[in-house]
């Protein structure tokens, strides 16, 4: 996952709503048209969280509607992946939810957005890489583009901004 994260740029929450039939290998592109956040219900007289569960809507902004075109690198961490992702299936057997997932849990539900944050952290931390967000892995893939002589314009299209602007700002950070 964090590999595809660094390749493809996308949103934590687009990543983990990424389905298979989002993938065309034949096209090398993915399709971004949903994105997981979590769903907090609140104890109306406290404000107190009394459940939180997972929700899949849409993507960020209207622009996160897009398709993102796969790299060589990318598609050999899919195919790779959707191997592996066969075999765990096979072994959960009927306990596999049938999501469709690219990235999820032993036994295909979906990974909360903490969960995959906190095995990036310890992964990260493992590797003695300085202290990044998962999130940074988005813009590391916006320097990158930038680096390789991909133009704004185009890469904004990729990464779903709105404005060119959004995309420009990255690089002045990073």
């Amino acid at each position: 996952m964090f590999v595809f994260a660094l390749g493809a740029g996308m949103r934590i929450g687009e990543i983990l709503a990424l389905r298979w039939a989002d993938i065309d290998l034949n096209q090398n592109e993915i399709t971004v048209s949903a994105s997981v956040s979590r769903s907090k219900d609140r104890e109306t007289s406290t404000g107190v969280v009394i459940k939180s569960s997972i929700k899949v809507g849409a993507p960020k902004t209207k622009a996160g509607y897009r398709s993102i075109p796969l790299t060589q690198e990318v598609r050999q961490v899919l195919t790779a992946h959707r191997e592996a992702q066969i075999v765990e299936r096979f072994r959960a057997g009927a306990a596999w939810a049938k999501n469709d997932l690219v990235f999820c849990t032993a036994l295909g539900g979906y990974f909360w957005y903490r969960q995959v944050t906190r095995l990036y952290e310890a992964n990260r931390d493992k590797a003695g890489i300085s202290k990044l967000s998962f999130h940074c892995l988005r813009h590391s893939f916006a320097t990158n583009a930038i680096s390789a002589g991909l133009d704004y314009y185009y890469l904004s299209r990729i990464m779903g901004h709105n404005n060119i602007s959004d995309t420009s700002h990255i690089e002045k950070v990073h």
